[in-house]
C-alpha cells in the first residue's frame, strides 16, 4: 500500500482541510465580534465603526481564501455577509436579507471572492514558481555531479596514459643501453622504434631514420 492511501496520509489531510475551514470561521468570527458586541466599546463612533467592522470583514473573507484556498474563502464570504446582515444592517442581531442591501451585499461577496480567487492564483503561481526552481537546482546539482565524476574519470585517464608514457619511455631508454640490435615495426610495417644498437648496425639514426619514412 503506497504512504497516499495510508491512514496517517488521510488523517493528515483530514486535519488540514478541517483547519483551513477552521480558520475560516475564526477569522470571520474575530471580525464579527469587533463589529458587533465589542464594537461600541472599541470604536465608538458609529460611522467609523461601519466602515472598519467592513473593512474588517473584508479582510477575513480575503485572508481565509488565501491561506485555505477557495473552498474556506467561499465559507468566510458566506460568514461575513450573515455577519453584516445581522450585526451592522439594520433590523440589527436579525438574520433578515434585506432586499434593499442585498445589492451591497452581493458586491462585497464579489469583490471579496474575486479578491480571494485572484489570491489564491497568485499563491500558486508563486508555489509553482518555486517548485519550478527547486526543480532546476536539483538537475543543475545533478549535471554538475555528472561533469564532475567525468572530469574526475578523465583525469584518472590522463594519469593512466601518463603512467603508461612514462614506463615506454623507461623501457626504451633500457633499450638503448644494450648493444644488441632492437627496432619495432607497427602492423603497417612501419618501423616506430629504433634502439641504439640498430643506429650502430645499419649507421642509421632514429631521427634520420623518421624522417627517411615521413619522405617516404
Amino acid at each position: 500500500m503506497s504512504a497516499e492511501w495510508s491512514p496517517a496520509a488521510s488523517a493528515q489531510r483530514l486535519v488540514s482541510v478541517l483547519l483551513r475551514y477552521g480558520l475560516s470561521v475564526v477569522s470571520v468570527g474575530a471580525a464579527a465580534l469587533i463589529a458587533g458586541p465589542l464594537g461600541p466599546l472599541l470604536i465608538p463612533d458609529p460611522r467609523e465603526r461601519f466602515v472598519d467592522a467592513i473593512a474588517l470583514l473584508y479582510a477575513a473573507a480575503v485572508f481565509s481564501a488565501w491561506l485555505g484556498g477557495i473552498g474556506p474563502g467561499l465559507l468566510a464570504v458566506v460568514l461575513a455577509v450573515l455577519a453584516i446582515d445581522y450585526f451592522i444592517t439594520p433590523p440589527l442581531f436579525v438574520v433578515s436579507l434585506d432586499t434593499s442591501y442585498l445589492p451591497r451585499l452581493a458586491i462585497f461577496a464579489l469583490s471579496a471572492l474575486l479578491v480571494g480567487w485572484l489570491s489564491v492564483r497568485r499563491r500558486r503561481v508563486e508555489e509553482a514558481l518555486r517548485r519550478s526552481h527547486e526543480e532546476l537546482e536539483v538537475r543543475v546539482q545533478e549535471r554538475i555531479a555528472d561533469l564532475t565524476r567525468s572530469n574526475q574519470q578523465l583525469r584518472v585517464e590522463i594519469d593512466a596514459r601518463k603512467r603508461a608514457e612514462d614506463t615506454l619511455q623507461e623501457q626504451a631508454a633500457l633499450l638503448d643501453l644494450t648493444h644488441d640490435t632492437i627496432f619495432v615495426r607497427d602492423v603497417n610495417d612501419v618501423i616506430t622504434y629504433w634502439n641504439r644498437g640498430a643506429e650502430e648496425l645499419y649507421g642509421w639514426t632514429s631521427s634520420r631514420l623518421s624522417a627517411r619514412i615521413r619522405t617516404t
